[in-house]
């Protein structure tokens, strides 16, 4: 393997680590972009993850996968686990009955529409997730064009 350190990450402004946990759950994602160049010449994206072009709540099979890690529960973090379920759409977050554990946080909740992952949300809290709004989805889609400028 090849240990990476990108120096192309971005959050949301009006996340802050300082915030109450309610208000932080809205805003928590973030970007990190990692250069062509700097990726095997035989590396393949597979089952690659695209947004939406507008966000959605009418989702109904989504879909969340993490390496839990909570030796409670008898999760070291070593195995990859999927899960399917339904979410509950709040404002800008969801709630949902995943079982999830550190390890689960940063994972993408997507849904599969004719064989295409599209991200709905971002898992952070137990129980619960960011849902990428359209607000958020342009945020990302102008961090993505000012990144890849940088080139």
């Amino acid at each position: 393997g090849k240990n990476l350190v990108s120096k192309h990450v971005r959050t949301p402004e009006k996340y802050g680590l300082r915030k109450r946990m309610k208000k932080r759950r809205n805003w928590d994602f973030a970007l990190i972009y990692i250069p062509d160049s700097l990726l095997p010449s035989d590396f393949k994206w597979e089952n690659e993850f695209t947004l939406p072009q507008k966000s959605s709540n009418k989702e109904k099979n989504i879909k969340v996968a993490g390496y839990p890690a909570d030796s409670e529960e008898g999760f070291d973090g070593s195995k990859l686990f999927y899960q399917m379920g339904q979410i509950d759409i709040k404002d800008k977050y969801y709630k949902h009955d995943f079982l999830t554990a550190g390890g689960n946080s940063g994972s993408p909740v997507w849904f599969e529409v004719d064989k295409k992952n599209t991200i709905l949300g971002i898992h952070t809290f137990s129980g619960s997730g960011t849902l990428l709004d359209d607000e958020d989805l342009k945020i990302i889609r102008n961090w993505m064009v000012e990144l890849k400028s940088m080139n």
